[in-house]
């Protein structure tokens, strides 16, 4: 005992140690049992299917087959309230026509489209609204349907044009492509002309050239002309200073006329007169980036700008003359918003940015000079809803009435051609051919 009592702490670390070995080796045992487990040991033992299997090429899922004969009938969906602005059906599954509200969404941006359904438009007897917005919605034009891709025995290529048709014509009832050619060089594609009672083969024979047009943006554009520098000839009286302007060269594409003028003179801007009538010198401290010093670095910039005002001459239009202010060295833009009238008859299409009285001429593709040309069409901008992505043209070909005036045909965002009607180029013709387009 009094050996215990002298020497328990060793014996406690000896009890410790003794320990500490024994847990080592059962460690050890396991690891080693660890490594012994096989693949074998780890898969799971295979189900059998608790469920009948089918053959996928029984008649019963063949769905001609199935509806061949069957006494089922599909009810056509009705609206639940015909007077309501809301359209709403009794079959949840129902497919019905939509469309794109013209008002509370911006057609021209695909990340802004609200879909409606079409009974939500107004009709000959009722007046309807957007349930999304609330405007009052016209109602919508007929369009002829388009069964493109459809194959019957009627239309072998399933391009929409019938093989009687293709034959008469000289196209292929076997080739889809042809649909979409332009035989005749009048802008509009062979299904389009047929569609429609024309003769694809006589560029002639062609729906209303405006059919080519449609709205494809309203907005200020830059216009012809730029602001580039000022010379004060060492004085402080403005009208001695010189100010510089380059415009595109009329005649030789890619060249730039330098115009110096000085205040109280004027510029000819998109064939209109402006009047120079101040300048105003602005200096602005604009931020450096990338300063490698570490520090924050600034540098002026010159922000001079100079204003305009259109002269309208004795005679002229009975309008406020427009007026522009242009800042050194940066592009300069209209001062309204104007539509920018696309041509789809040209495969890559043709855009016009028009104002008020413009003339945009569309006709034959391939004619070097549309205005000498009698057989295009002369359109003249009248009206322009912002708002609502509408313009009006009037056909300056059309004898105008008592009044002296000519029925205003409405351009819209979608236009009379739908995007998969358009007349494609063709591989075995030349770029050449497509060039030729004008307006004023």
């Amino acid at each position: 005992m009094d050996f215990l009592k002298r020497h328990y702490e060793k014996v406690i670390l000896l009890g410790l140690f003794v320990l500490f070995i024994a847990l080592m080796f059962m460690v050890q045992g396991i690891i080693g049992r660890t490594q012994e487990i096989s693949e074998k040991d780890l898969q799971l033992p295979k189900r059998e299917a608790d469920h009948e299997m089918v053959n996928d090429k029984d008649k019963m899922f063949d769905p001609e087959y199935m509806w061949k004969d069957t006494k089922l009938v599909w009810n056509d969906g009705a609206s639940r309230d015909p007077q309501s602005n809301i359209a709403g059906f009794s079959d949840l599954v129902h497919v019905f026509p939509i469309a794109i509200c013209p008002y509370c969404n911006d057609p021209l941006k695909s990340d802004n489209i609200k879909l409606i359904p079409l009974d939500n438009f107004s009709s000959k007897d009722v007046k309807r609204s957007c349930p999304v917005c609330h405007h009052e919605l016209p109602a919508p034009q007929e369009r002829k349907k388009m069964y493109v891709g459809i194959k019957s025995e009627q239309d072998r290529d399933g391009d929409g044009i019938p093989n009687d048709l293709e034959q008469k014509y000289s196209l292929n009832p076997d080739d889809p492509s042809d649909a979409l050619y332009d035989n005749d060089n009048d802008g509009f594609s062979n299904y389009i002309e047929i569609a429609n009672g024309f003769d694809p083969t006589n560029p002639a024979s062609h729906p209303p050239y405006w059919w080519r047009l449609r709205l494809k943006d309203v907005k200020q554009i830059e216009l012809p002309i730029k602001f580039m520098a000022i010379t004060d000839n060492g004085v402080t009286d403005k009208k001695q200073w010189d100010l510089q302007f380059n415009t595109p060269h009329r005649r030789i594409k890619g060249k730039v006329v330098s115009l110096f003028c000085r205040i109280g003179e004027s510029v000819e801007i998109e064939s209109r007169e402006y009047r120079i009538d101040d300048v105003v010198r602005q200096f602005e401290q604009v931020k450096v980036e990338g300063n490698l010093g570490g520090g924050e670095a600034t540098r002026t910039q010159d922000k001079t700008k100079v204003f305009l005002t259109e002269v309208i001459h004795e005679g002229g239009s009975a309008r406020q003359p427009d007026k522009l202010t242009m800042t050194i060295a940066q592009p300069a833009y209209s001062s309204d918003k104007r539509p920018v009238l696309e041509d789809v008859g040209y495969p890559e299409g043709m855009e016009y940015a028009l104002r008020i009285n413009d003339i945009v001429y569309v006709g034959g593709i391939g004619v070097e000079n549309l205005r000498r040309d009698r057989t295009a069409g002369r359109y003249q901008l009248k009206e322009v809803d912002v708002e609502k992505r509408i313009v009006k043209i009037v056909d300056l070909g059309v004898r105008p009435d008592e009044n002296g005036e000519r029925p205003r045909i409405e351009i819209t965002a979608e236009g009379k051609i739908p995007s998969s009607a358009r007349a494609v180029a063709r591989k075995d013709r030349g770029r050449d051919e497509m060039d030729g387009a004008g307006f004023r």
